[in-house]
């Protein structure tokens, strides 16, 4: 008689346990959670580090810092945003976002970036291609169309490809596009060079542009 006197109570400790314990979970969860200034942190500490020894620091200070919690949360969230990341590119060049800035702050090429809005370009309306056929017209007497290539110096001399791309440019601005692609390209620790050609990618003799950067 007793024990069954005694069961509800039981069952309303058991939930009340149970909840505590859920509680317990989500403000441990909130706690592990990075806030925004770590994203942030850890965000400009990566653009930063552009030399192993820079990076083998940062590799170190993340191991202190960054809990179990916070590494797995953050690692998921970057899956997410590189699934949102053509859809997010599509959004902010509709948006009016040039090539450059949406490269820079995603830290992308802004080959990739032309590439993502070909892909999710719309079907254009008649309005639209009257306006779209101008800009064309405009950007023909402003520049042309060149494809680069950049390629670092390995420990034993050798030449390998690093990235490729094409950009929109004057003729006479060629030196400042390839002054500004090789000063964007990382690795300073290594030699650099850039050809450029007018069109499509061709031969290294015959790229109308050629410059070199030293290793830094």
């Amino acid at each position: 008689m007793s024990n069954d006197n005694q069961k509800p109570t039981s069952r309303m400790q058991e939930a009340l346990l149970t909840l505590l314990a859920a509680h317990d979970q989500e403000v441990a969860a909130v706690k592990n959670a990075p806030t925004t200034t770590t994203l942030a942190t850890l965000a400009a500490d990566y653009t930063y580090a552009v030399t192993d020894e820079q990076r083998a620091t940062l590799a170190a200070d993340v191991t202190d810092r960054i809990t179990l919690a916070e590494a797995g949360t953050i690692r998921r969230a970057a899956e997410a945003i590189k699934l949102g990341t053509p859809g997010i590119i599509a959004r902010e060049a509709a948006a009016g976002t040039d090539t450059a800035t949406i490269a820079a702050a995603l830290g992308v090429t802004t080959s990739y970036v032309r590439r993502i809005i070909r892909e999710h370009k719309p079907q254009p309306t008649t309005d639209e291609t009257m306006h779209r056929l101008a800009e064309g017209i405009a950007a023909i007497a402003a520049g042309r169309r060149f494809s680069w290539r950049i390629d670092t110096q390995d420990t034993d001399g050798t030449w390998l490809d690093r990235e490729h791309g094409e950009d929109d440019a004057a003729p006479a601005t060629l030196a400042q596009l390839a002054e500004r692609l090789l000063a964007g390209t990382g690795d300073r620790d290594r030699r650099a060079r850039i050809f450029v050609w007018e069109g499509d990618e061709g031969h290294d003799a015959g790229a109308v542009y050629h410059a070199e950067r030293d290793a830094q």
